[in-house]
């Protein structure tokens, strides 16, 4: 029978995930797509605990401080347009007044210092190879917080310095004793405000990146998110309004995806169970006060305890 699209098939992962593992998902946006399912099906993980990074140099930057659970002092933030940020975060995370912000990062850095000591996979997703660095500190940071562009040069990133920075990092834990199996994403969002022959040359950057890792380190991997959205999916219908984001129906159909290659199989009853569980607190019922109604909930009741013994940590 003759093919009308092509199917891309992911190499399994070093190893499968399972409900057993912690999973700490840090980087672009397309992060917080996967790390939601994670949180949906139950499974216990953390996601951008600093907010979306896009350029590698300060995914890693974010994770040797997490490592070393390097407290942030007041020196690393700065003030402007009536808030305080820090170059090295996300927006999320800034304040209006510099104590609360300093309160804000530390808390977050805790979280996610205790959470990495647990941790037994790390999924990172690069977005960008395009990089900012301030002209006053020569730092390259991870969000400009709409500081003029004159603060700033722009760049890209070349595939050595990619590599060195996580070469380094991925010794980094194994000298810290964290032993954990490291699974790469590439963002499948455009990043046309770039340009579009630079948002291709910037992929291609950590496309190249990412597969010199994989050949160098037996503990990383690589899914091929990128590649689902422009072979297999290929088309307009699959991206929201602005032309550049997957939209749901693209986001469930790459997480099938990884479900089938990444996610061992012995947790899918229990995956499917946690869904219709969900999917029976949003059911709005014709009677509230019906017998049939009443039955139903009861029934949904003692579902959602029983996943409970199964899952002690899920929010239903």
């Amino acid at each position: 029978m003759t093919q009308f699209r092509t199917e891309v098939t992911p190499n399994p992962p070093t190893q499968k995930l399972s409900y057993k593992d912690d999973i700490l998902l840090v980087g672009s946006c397309f992060s917080e797509n996967i790390g939601s399912k994670f949180a949906y099906f139950g499974f216990n993980s953390m996601t951008n605990p600093f907010g979306v990074v896009f350029n590698p140099i300060s995914i890693a930057n974010i994770l040797y401080r997490i490592v070393a659970n390097k407290t942030f002092e007041e020196s690393d933030f700065h003030f402007d347009q009536g808030r305080w940020f820090c170059f090295e975060t996300h927006g999320d995370l800034a304040a209006l007044t510099k104590e609360e912000c300093l309160a804000k990062h530390n808390e977050a850095l805790s979280k996610a210092s205790k959470f990495l000591k647990k941790t037994s996979c790390l999924i990172i997703t690069f977005g960008s190879a395009w990089i900012y660095e301030h002209i006053d500190s020569g730092n390259i940071v991870a969000n400009c917080h709409k500081v003029p562009n004159k603060k700033f040069t722009k760049r890209l990133l070349s595939k050595e310095e990619v590599v060195e920075s996580f070469r380094e990092l991925i010794k980094n834990f194994e000298l810290s004793a964290f032993n954990f199996p490291l699974l790469f994403t590439l963002s499948p969002v455009r990043h046309l405000k770039d340009g579009v022959v630079e948002n291709q040359r910037s992929k291609s950057v950590l496309h190249l990146a990412i597969q010199q890792l994989v050949e160098d380190f037996e503990s990383v991997s690589y899914f091929p998110a990128y590649e689902i959205m422009m072979d297999d999916l290929r088309d307009y219908r699959f991206y929201n309004r602005d032309m550049l984001h997957p939209n749901q129906q693209a986001v469930d159909y790459i997480w099938e995806r990884f479900k089938e290659s990444s996610i061992d199989n012995s947790c899918f009853k229990l995956m499917a169970r946690v869904d219709k569980v969900r999917n029976g607190l949003a059911h709005w019922p014709f009677n509230e006060n019906s017998d049939e109604y009443k039955n139903f909930k009861k029934k949904l009741a003692a579902e959602i305890e029983a996943i409970k013994v199964e899952l002690p940590s899920i929010q239903l």
